[in-house]
């Protein structure tokens, strides 16, 4: 596609894939990737009210009896190789075989709090609203159990919620 454009607008009578592909490398440039932004919608009072208290955290001081973290989770689908990795030599990094066998999925729950660098990973076999009570739970029994406050930032995400609490347990 790329040759055919640059052809097609006459910087060049012809291109190579090879050239196309050298000229990639050195430019270092990797089309695949993509970056994600937060990206406000227009005249949304909603999404600028949850940002500004976001913000508002974000600048409060390290507080024992009113913590505040990050927290965030993560499918992870788990593979299985079924060829043995070929292991690295000098100038070459191990090789791994493009196939692999699909050896089910795992969530990971995270917890970050920026001012002290402390870092907390569960991993579980599923995603559930109870799943999500029992990581609040932990951060109200054990890590935070003297705290009067628990001040969380997080996504919106369907089982972020106080009804999956009482999913969990009796009010």
């Amino acid at each position: 596609m790329l040759a055919d454009k640059m052809v097609e607008l006459n910087y060049v009578e012809q291109v190579s894939t090879e050239t196309i592909r050298k000229t990639l490398k050195k430019t270092n440039l990797n089309l695949w990737l993509n970056e994600s932004w937060v990206i406000p919608p227009q005249s949304n009072a909603e999404f600028v009210c949850c940002r500004s208290d976001v913000l508002d955290i974000y600048q409060s001081p390290d507080d024992e009896k009113n913590p505040w973290l990050c927290f965030d989770e993560s499918c992870k689908q788990l593979v299985k190789e079924t060829r043995e990795p070929i292991p690295a030599e000098p100038g070459q990094k191990i090789r791994y075989d493009y196939q692999y066998e699909r050896n089910g999925v795992a969530n990971l729950f995270m917890f970050f709090e920026p001012l002290t660098g402390w870092r907390h990973i569960e991993v579980t076999e599923q995603r559930t609203a109870v799943d999500y009570a029992d990581q609040m739970k932990y951060l109200v029994d054990e890590r935070y159990p003297m705290a009067d406050k628990i001040r969380v930032i997080q996504d919106q995400l369907n089982t972020h919620v106080p009804a999956s609490l009482y999913k969990a347990f009796e009010p």
